[in-house]
This record gives C-alpha cells, sequence and structure tokens, in this order.
C-alpha cells in the first residue's frame, strides 16, 4: 500500500466514523490498513465509543483475532 495523506477532509471524516465503525471497514472506505486508521485515532486522541466497545466485534474481545500462528520447526 501506499502512504496514506491525511487531508481535512479524510481527518474530518474519521472522526465522525472512528466511534462507532470498525477500523477495518474504515480502513476500505480510505483504502488503507486498518493500523493505519488505528494509528491516527490515536494521535487525534479518538476513542471508540462505549456502545461500539460492548459489543463482541469480530473476535477482537475475546482474543481470537489477530493471534500469531505457531512458527513450523
Amino acid at each position: 500500500m501506499t502512504k496514506t495523506i491525511w487531508n481535512e477532509q479524510k481527518l474530518a471524516k474519521l472522526r465522525e466514523l472512528y466511534p462507532t465503525m470498525a477500523s477495518c471497514d474504515i480502513a476500505e472506505i480510505f483504502g488503507c490498513s486498518d493500523v493505519t486508521v488505528r494509528n491516527m485515532a490515536h494521535k487525534l486522541g479518538l476513542k471508540k465509543s462505549a456502545d461500539f466497545s460492548s459489543v463482541n466485534y469480530i473476535g477482537r474481545y475475546t482474543g481470537t483475532q489477530g493471534l500469531r500462528k505457531p512458527r513450523k520447526r
């Protein structure tokens, strides 16, 4: 992926969407990675809403998402 250029329009959209939408879905809208979205949200001090955080979204809070596969030895 190429470097994401954050202009005022994208930042405003991120501020609007981040509290109630999954980072991976926002990343698809912007054409970047979810890590890029989360990093910018962190820099801006954005947080997920209480309603969003209370929902067990795609396994994130159960620890089933993002776990590394064991290395083959």
